[in-house]
């Protein structure tokens, strides 16, 4: 298995901030390696330390895991028809952990203190399972994910794990905004752009 936890990235952060929130870091951990799009380390990453959180605390457990759907999905990757289940996310949660995350990498990068701008975040892997996956409902998720596959693939690959996780960030993508995509597991892809 290769090691996927080195030179990690880290941004100064106080104490009580770190622990408000930690059950929505366990949240996001939850929901992104759960993602069936994932590759095999997202796949591995599911079943230990998500589902270790997830028998420890109820609430996690009925926040990540609520109102469950049999669903049945094609990997193309692997030419597999797979039962799994579809999950009722909790956006705004969501989008709140992403926020965080992407301003600690603006941070990182830009080698700034703070954005204090207003961040658009738009994740690429949620569907609706429940019509046609394909149907008009969905189709606005495939072609943000498709823009974003094109825009950003000649863009530098940020981040020592990129099996794991990566950033890419650009200039001028979306409305004149700086705009960066971070991928976790290769497969649950996510957009920011940064207004000021």
């Amino acid at each position: 298995m290769a090691v996927v936890r080195k030179s990690l990235l880290t941004v100064p952060s106080c104490h009580v901030h770190n622990l408000s929130k930690s059950t929505d870091d366990e949240y996001l951990l939850a929901i992104l390696s759960m993602n069936c799009d994932n590759n095999e380390i997202g796949r591995r990453q599911a079943i230990t330390k998500p589902v270790r959180a997830l028998l420890r605390s109820d609430g996690l457990k009925y926040a990540a895991l609520h109102n469950p759907a049999r669903q049945n999905i094609y990997d193309p990757s692997r030419r597999l028809i797979l039962e799994t289940a579809a999950l009722t996310v909790d956006t705004q949660r969501l989008i709140r952990c992403i926020e965080h995350i992407g301003r600690g990498l603006y941070w990182h990068h830009f080698n700034e203190r703070r954005f204090t701008g207003s961040i658009r975040t738009y994740i690429e892997f949620l569907v609706n399972p429940g019509i046609d996956l394909f149907g008009e409902f969905n189709h606005p998720q495939r072609w943000l994910r498709a823009l974003a596959s094109q825009a950003f693939s000649s863009i530098q690959k940020n981040g020592a794990n990129p099996s794991a996780f990566y950033y890419q960030v650009c200039h001028n993508v979306i409305e004149l905004y700086p705009a960066m995509r971070l991928v976790f597991y290769e497969g649950s892809c996510i957009t920011l752009v940064f207004a000021e």
